[in-house]
């Protein structure tokens, strides 16, 4: 799915400091939030006051492409872009994902590789997945954490995460807004380069200051939540 490209962006340094001191972040919610790639405003998630969300029985797939920074919905040249495959599952609906649930995320710009390879990240498990209020997420939204390894180094690493899967439009809409895909490694000392804040993949180009928008939208791919 073609998104259009925005002007090149360089400069991009990787700065990794590998700790595990946990740290958990604010709830997640919803609100009107700033414009996107088709300049209208929409309902946003934000990370301030609203609650994490509720146990449901979730069936979630998702796979594609983000470009970040700066994750607004158009094509970066060259490597500056994202890819994950994800399945998420409760099928008892006590926000204990399944065993079987997966994320797989590539980073594939140049100053991030590790290793001689692109930066990669697997989970190790899934430890909740809730439904959460949909706003701008029509179809489902769910908020998913756990814990993940770097694969470019040796060892097993545990660096918590929290994903938010948005799905916004059914599979092949190329109507924006288009589906959200937002990581965030929650262990301090995983920093983004461009925004200096925590490792995280979320629309960081429009807002307010001060204000962080959750989910970059998809640039390909599809994400499809079923949650009741």
């Amino acid at each position: 799915m073609n998104r259009g490209a925005p002007p090149a962006r360089s400069g991009i340094k990787l700065r990794v400091a590998l700790t595990c001191t946990s740290l958990l972040v604010g709830a997640v919610g919803c609100t009107d939030g700033p414009s996107g790639l088709d300049g209208e405003t929409h309902p946003q998630f934000s990370i301030s006051d609203n609650p994490e969300g509720t146990p449901a029985r979730i069936r979630a797939t998702s796979g594609g492409r983000v470009d970040f920074p700066f994750g607004t919905g158009q094509k970066n040249p060259g490597q500056l872009y994202q890819t994950w495959g994800a399945h998420i599952a409760d099928g008892n609906a006590d926000g204990i994902p399944d065993a079987n649930s997966q994320l797989e995320f590539t980073d594939h710009r140049t100053e991030a590789r590790m290793n001689g390879k692109p930066l990669t990240f697997k989970s190790i498990q899934f430890t909740s997945a809730l439904r959460i209020i949909k706003g701008n997420c029509p179809q489902g939204a769910i908020l998913a954490r756990g814990t993940l390894d770097v694969k470019n180094t040796p060892g097993q690493e545990n660096w918590n995460f929290r994903l938010i899967l948005c799905d916004a439009n059914e599979p092949g809409s190329k109507d924006f807004p288009f589906d959200q895909f937002d990581l965030l490694i929650e262990t301090p000392g995983f920093q983004d380069p461009q925004t200096g804040e925590q490792y995280r993949m979320h629309n960081h180009f429009t807002g307010p200051p001060n204000f962080e928008v959750d989910g970059a939208y998809l640039t390909g791919g599809n994400i499809q939540v079923r949650a009741s």
